[in-house]
């Protein structure tokens, strides 16, 4: 929060901007996901940035003479992006005057699956990143403090053992099946885990 603190957005606005990120890529700069975009580029990255975003984060690193996977080079990202390109979405976070609304307003940022100007809350994962936001706000922490990044993590461990349970599954269920058919699981998420 300290670093959007720092640079001129509400405490309530800083929380909506991070509470998004832990959403999305659980503040992981090395977060990937292959052929994510729209246009089938890498997804990238604190905010999953794809295509020319995804161009436009290595540049901004390498001006700086950062790694494209530095965290505060990412975060700095962010802010620069609100306020050039992504300035529309820069300017309702600016209008927002509680969690809830920066939340909205910086899901518009990221635009994942489901958002739509009308109705930002249909996000993929909405209530995930207004409940990190909430929390964000109510106990000023940043989101590398104990509560939301535990929280973050566990995310990740209950998502690989739910992984590995369905992948088991799935090995025994074709055990079950005649031979020559399969049982497939398809991903049907914008994260793709």
């Amino acid at each position: 929060l300290r670093f959007f603190v720092g640079r001129g957005w509400s405490k309530d606005q800083a929380a909506g901007i991070v509470g998004n990120l832990v959403g999305e890529s659980r503040m992981n700069v090395h977060a990937l996901n292959p052929r994510d975009g729209r246009d089938g580029s890498d997804s990238i990255g604190l905010a999953q940035w794809n295509g020319p975003r995804a161009v436009a984060l290595k540049a901004f690193a390498a001006s700086r003479g950062a790694p494209v996977t530095d965290f505060e080079t990412q975060l700095a990202f962010v802010d620069h992006e609100l306020r050039t390109s992504e300035g529309a979405a820069g300017d309702k976070l600016r209008a927002s005057s509680t969690v809830e609304q920066a939340a909205a307003a910086f899901v518009g940022y990221e635009r994942p699956q489901g958002w739509t100007a009308e109705n930002p809350t249909a996000a993929h994962n909405f209530s995930g990143r207004l409940g990190h936001a909430r929390r964000l706000a109510q106990t000023g922490m940043d989101a590398n403090s104990a509560g939301v990044l535990a929280d973050a993590r566990a995310v990740v461990v209950f998502d690989r053992a739910a992984e590995e349970i369905i992948k088991a599954s799935i090995v025994a269920a074709n055990r079950l099946l005649p031979e020559g058919q399969e049982l497939v699981v398809h991903k049907n998420n914008s994260d793709g885990k």
